[in-house]
């Protein structure tokens, strides 16, 4: 059995993003539970604990960490450690401070939507055609998995080879073994991350999709591999819009 234990679309977390998650986790608390008790909205807290949102508004700082009974300052340095049982919401009884929620009022987090076929780099150039017939004929020879986000009709999964997406510097990184979710229904736009073939030889590569003046290139985030010139022989056949880290259980 797997275990999904993050599906981030890979921005790296932050000190923020790290304690908003501990302190969710602890008290068992949703991003919608959270949106409809702070007023922030639930895309955002999503950007905040995915990494995506590096800088956050303060004034949804100060509304998250109210709710958790802190001081936006705690959020940003990282310092949740004087919450307790007895203190702001881990308070489970009728005292509970104003503005405040009881956490055996709110419902658990968000659990996988359905499952997803798990191709290989070989399928990816066929990928539509694999997934209509999954979908539409029952072809159960290809693995299926658990995800939180379905995506499109054709959207589909692959599992990263190698380290060409792996870096330590920016917001995002892919390291080896991550599944990352393709939908070939999104456009590809600058700075996107896509799943591309070469038409000659049917060989699909995963990398940043980057629009210069009039030229295209398909970028890896690790240095050490070269830069990808597009030309007619290169077709982007789907956009990654999610990815997941499974382990064994």
């Amino acid at each position: 059995m797997f275990k999904i234990i993050d599906n981030a679309f890979m921005h790296k977390p932050t000190n923020i993003s790290h304690a908003l998650a501990a302190l969710m986790k602890k008290g068992n608390v949703s991003e919608n539970a959270l949106a409809g008790a702070t007023g922030v909205p639930q895309p955002t807290i999503h950007r905040i604990l995915t990494g995506e949102s590096q800088e956050p508004r303060i004034s949804n700082l100060e509304k998250l960490a109210r709710f958790f009974g802190l001081k936006a300052h705690d959020l940003i340095e990282g310092q949740t450690g004087q919450i307790n049982e007895t203190n702001g919401l881990y308070k489970h009884d009728s005292e509970t401070a104003p503005g405040m929620y009881d956490f055996k009022n709110i419902s658990p987090g968000p659990i996988p939507q359905g499952k997803l076929p798990l191709l290989s780099w070989v399928q990816a150039g066929e990928s539509k055609a694999i997934t209509e017939q999954i979908w539409h004929r029952g072809d159960t020879d290809i693995e299926m998995i658990m995800v939180p986000n379905m995506g499109g009709p054709y959207s589909f999964c692959l599992r990263v080879d190698g380290d060409s997406m792996t870096t330590s510097e920016g917001k995002y990184s892919f390291p080896e073994g991550i599944i990352i979710q393709v939908d070939p229904d999104i456009p590809a736009e600058n700075k996107s991350f896509v799943i591309a073939r070469r038409r000659d030889t049917d060989e699909a590569t995963f990398k940043q999709f980057i629009i210069d003046g009039g030229d295209k290139y398909l970028k890896p985030l690790n240095p050490r591999y070269p830069i990808i010139k597009c030309d007619n022989d290169i077709e982007v056949i789907g956009v990654v819009f999610s990815a997941v880290f499974f382990i064994s259980i």
